[in-house]
């Protein structure tokens, strides 16, 4: 509003302006009326105000124009991105048998500012990725530990686990009779027949994310030792004999 409110008294100083120059206003002591180049110089200026007008109106259309096709490209490039990452996910449940949920959620997690048309549009993930890395690298700590972990960190490093696949919204391995349910009631997807199977398939898992995401973040090489199968079976027996810490095997 205060740039229009501008424009328009130029074009009146404008006007003005040749008025003055060319004398358009006679002086009252002369008497005379106005000569024909002196309606020639009122006609000039006149001219001049109505092209600073429409100089101004076609430069705004302008604007406004370059800024919906601005607005349109940046919504282009986040609908493709997001087509891309569904198509990515779709490549992962395929080869790793996992299931995908809230799939907007995990995107805007790892691209947080690419549904804002106000900002800049990113490629590269966020740094969620490293900290998935991190909670990843403490759980395969513990699974190749070649000392027996104790029944508190294993509830541990299930609650973790199920912390972690619930960043990432998706599901390894569904059991389709009983499994581990923390307090009882939130279901784990751990169970005696895919406990040594999903810390292998969530660090591919993470590894495609994180490409996609343009990290070069590797996973470190998994191999589950003894200590931690007969740790983990003995867990899943206190759990299913006494409810330990009430937890449930159901």
């Amino acid at each position: 509003m205060r740039k229009d409110k501008l424009i328009w008294g130029i074009c009146i100083l404008l006007f003005l302006a040749g008025g003055v120059f060319f004398n358009i206003f006679p002086s009252p002591e002369s008497g005379e009326g106005l000569k024909i180049v002196d309606w020639f110089a009122v006609l000039s200026s006149s001219a001049t105000a109505v092209a600073a007008i429409a100089a101004w109106q076609a430069a705004s259309v302008a604007q406004r124009q370059a800024f919906d096709s601005s607005r349109s490209i940046r919504w282009q490039m986040h609908k493709m991105h997001q087509e891309s990452f569904d198509e990515w996910l779709d490549g992962i449940e395929t080869d790793l048998g996992v299931k995908f949920s809230r799939r907007h959620e995990l995107y805007d997690v790892i691209f947080p500012f690419n549904r804002d048309p106000a900002k800049d549009f990113i490629e590269k993930g966020s740094q969620k990725i490293l900290e998935w890395h991190a909670s990843f690298d403490s759980l395969v700590e513990v699974f190749c530990r070649r000392t027996l972990p104790g029944q508190l960190e294993l509830e541990t490093w299930a609650v973790d686990y199920v912390w972690l696949a619930g960043d990432l919204n998706y599901i390894c391995f569904p059991p389709e009779n009983r499994q581990l349910y923390i307090g009882g009631s939130i279901p784990s997807g751990l169970c005696l027949e895919n406990y040594e199977l999903v810390l292998p398939v969530m660090g591919q898992v993470l590894l495609r994310l994180s490409n996609f995401a343009f990290y070069q973040k590797y996973p470190q090489a998994i191999d589950m030792t003894k200590e931690f199968e007969w740790g983990f079976k003995k867990f899943i027996d206190e759990v299913r004999t006494e409810e330990w810490h009430q937890h449930q095997y159901k």
